[in-house]
């Protein structure tokens, strides 16, 4: 049996690991969403003070982005950083 541990930044988690459930490839296409949001609007799509407060920012806080960026961009930020619900 492998025990799994949390580590890394939890700011650049994805809501479904800080929320403890298991690991997936949509863990994956997250942080590919999170570091490209962050790449083009040199900031973070949310940030917080705990994990907790983090979580809730991410379920309470609209996703905002640059009116400059193209459509294809919002497109596919807002759908690597869509929360999925099983």
């Amino acid at each position: 049996m492998i025990n799994l541990t949390h580590v890394g930044t939890p700011l650049y988690m994805s809501n479904e690991l800080l929320k403890g459930d298991k690991y997936t490839s949509k863990c994956d296409v997250w942080a590919i969403g999170f570091i490209f949001y962050e790449l083009l609007h040199h900031y973070t799509p949310w940030t917080a003070q705990s994990e907790h407060n983090l979580v809730q920012n991410i379920e309470q806080q609209p996703l905002k982005m640059n009116k400059k960026l193209g459509a294809d961009t919002k497109d596919f930020l807002s759908k690597t950083l869509a929360i999925y619900e099983e």
